[in-house]
């Protein structure tokens, strides 16, 4: 109880100085300091005994300061100061400063154990949301406090430009569910086009977590340019398993989007391997008797790599009227190399492969 009335007593002393120091207003020119007063000022918030002294120091600099002269002051009386009423002007000055560079102490702030700090940084991060403020942000993302991260997310949504967008998809990659969560309910908001560019970009991200959760996303939001580079992380050779399965789930989900007939034309006239290849992939995840009559024939082709996809093609299309083909490669020893390949072939299509 006693701890409560000091803590009130301290934010009532806030309030009261926050009262008492003259507001600069949008348009307002704010007052120069001169080498004296700043240098008073710095004094005072770096080591005087009473609180009050050193809070009223804070809120001045952040009225009549400059980010160039005083943010390294505030940024330390912010991280530092043993009061929290002190921390939370700090806080607060350094959003009256203006300058994005105070984004990275204000973040920091989220972990202390006040909750009056923790706001008064929110607050006044939430104020620097600018494009100027990106590159804190982004480095938000090695931050191991979970709210550092997604109050980085926030503003970034906040933000307008490409460059903004970009550095929020990355956050797809956080290993906190809360934090990908808020990074979805972003997406939700872009309009269809820059939501789908900005897949295509995660698509290729370096982190296999941020191009597992894309291919996921993309499934919900079905677009035709998003059908080839899902294909591309299915096939590559050396992506992570789990950014192979959410992929193909996804063109699962896209399958109305895929042309029978396109696809067989690419399947039997494009002379380029890894074209056919991929449309081989799309024509099993279409299906149907015309798709499966197609790879059928290309169970034929004269290259294993393709025969073995085709294989996985009919797998995936699920008519098992293709299983006796599929057995009768397993006895050919031309096809020893993709045996593994026809066998669980069969075991999707719900045929148990005779034992070698």
């Amino acid at each position: 109880m006693k701890e409560g009335a000091v803590r009130l007593r301290g934010l009532a002393a806030i309030l009261l100085l926050l009262s008492a120091v003259p507001a600069i207003g949008r348009g307002d020119v704010r007052p120069d300091l001169s080498a004296e007063e700043r240098a008073k000022l710095h004094e005072a918030l770096d080591s005087a005994e009473s609180y009050k002294v050193r809070l009223k120091a804070a809120l001045l600099l952040g009225r009549k300061g400059s980010a160039e002269e005083d943010l390294p002051a505030l940024r330390d009386a912010l991280l530092h100061d043993a009061h929290y009423t002190v921390r939370g002007a700090a806080a607060i000055a350094i959003g009256n400063l203006g300058d994005p560079r105070g984004v990275e102490a204000l973040l920091s702030a989220l972990s202390d154990e006040e909750g009056f700090v923790r706001r008064a940084a929110r607050e006044s991060a939430t104020k620097l949301a600018t494009p100027a403020a990106l590159p804190y942000l982004t480095l938000a993302r090695e931050r191991e406090d979970r709210g550092v991260r997604q109050l980085a997310v926030e503003l970034l949504s906040r933000i307008e430009g490409e460059e903004a967008k970009r550095a929020l998809v990355r956050f797809l990659g956080d290993p906190d569910s809360g934090v990908r969560g808020a990074v979805e309910a972003a997406l939700d908001t872009w309009p269809k086009e820059t939501l789908v560019q900005a897949l295509l970009i995660a698509l290729e991200d370096p982190s296999y977590r941020v191009r597992a959760h894309a291919a996921e996303i993309a499934g919900r939001h079905p677009d035709p340019r998003l059908v080839a580079p899902l294909a591309e992380r299915v096939l590559a050779p050396l992506e992570e398993p789990r950014v192979q399965l959410a992929a193909s789930r996804s063109l699962e989900a896209m399958r109305e989007l895929l042309d029978t007939e396109d696809l067989v034309k690419r399947v039997l006239g494009l002379p380029q391997r890894e074209a056919r290849i991929r449309a081989i992939l799309l024509l099993g995840i279409k299906g149907g008797p015309r798709a499966v009559e197609v790879l059928g024939r290309v169970l034929d082709d004269e290259d294993l790599t393709i025969r073995g996809h085709a294989v996985m093609a009919l797998g995936r299309a699920g008519d098992p009227r293709v299983a006796p083909k599929l057995e009768r490669m397993l006895q050919d020893p031309r096809n020893a190399r993709i045996e593994g390949l026809l066998r669980a072939a069969l075991r999707d299509l719900g045929v148990a492969p005779q034992s070698g």
